[in-house]
């Protein structure tokens, strides 16, 4: 199999990218929140006018490490947004990009493991090494990626995740597949090979196992956060196997 990945340095600059969009969810959450506490007007100036230095210099490093051409549509436009005018539709979005850049410092070598596909990644454990607002020369200049089958064995198994999540969907629309098959073995029959590869750990009833159970079995809230993680992780590994072009599905109007 001929392999085909992004340049290591293209990757790391996607997790600087990201990183950033990352430090400025964190500020729109500390503006937020201070609406929710009782506090004195003076006290709110002072903070506000902390965050809004924070936001600056947030700008400012983006510019002067050159990374404001390698932002997306969509990161750009959030990020020159004024501070504490996102949506609360930008932030639930903006969420999920800790998957992304969880992975992409996985990929970089910059974090050793990855949590399992019903826990999210910590964005203070990702962005700690990033360094955000530090130097990027030393990142770009010895980014280096893992190796190519470590790679494409984790986009597999994101993809198989994110396969799951999909017929989960499907289910619950009514759809069936072909007939003379049955969800539930094509599902039986996935878990088991992937077990037997290493892929995935040993099924729960013929199923993927997630929070001490069966896929089949979980809420619509952990339904949510396991189709989520598994459309990041994959989306953003299929981007850096070169199996798609594109990897950002964030709407550039948010």
């Amino acid at each position: 199999m001929t392999s085909s990945l992004q340049e290591a340095r293209l990757v790391a600059l996607r997790a600087l990218c990201v990183g950033a969009l990352l430090t400025r969810h964190e500020l729109e959450l500390r503006v937020k929140s201070l609406s929710e506490y009782p506090i004195n007007y003076e006290d709110l100036r002072t903070l506000l006018e902390k965050r809004q230095a924070a936001n600056e210099r947030l700008w400012r490093w983006l510019v002067q490490e050159r990374l404001v051409d390698h932002l997306t549509v969509a990161e750009r436009n959030l990020l020159e947004k004024p501070l504490g005018s996102w949506s609360a539709r930008a932030l639930t979005m903006t969420s999920w990009r800790a998957e992304t850049l969880g992975m992409l410092m996985w990929a970089l070598r910059l974090v050793d493991a990855i949590p399992t596909y019903d826990t999210p990644f910590e964005p203070d454990e990702l962005l700690a090494p990033l360094d955000i607002f530090g130097q990027t020369i030393d990142l770009l200049w010895m980014a280096q990626l893992r190796p190519t089958d470590q790679l494409y064995r984790m986009r597999d198994t994101a993809e198989m995740w994110d396969w799951r999540a999909r017929a989960a969907e499907l289910q619950l629309m009514g759809i069936r597949p072909s007939e003379g098959v049955d969800f539930r073995d094509v599902i039986r029959t996935t878990a088991e090979q992937a077990y037997a590869d290493g892929t995935l750990p040993a099924p729960i009833d013929g199923d993927f196992p997630v929070f001490g159970k069966s896929f089949a079995n979980v809420s619509n809230d952990e339904f949510e956060l396991v189709r989520g993680i598994a459309s990041e992780r994959y989306q953003i590994m299929a981007w850096l196997t070169e199996q798609t072009v594109e990897w950002d599905s964030l709407p550039a109007d948010l």
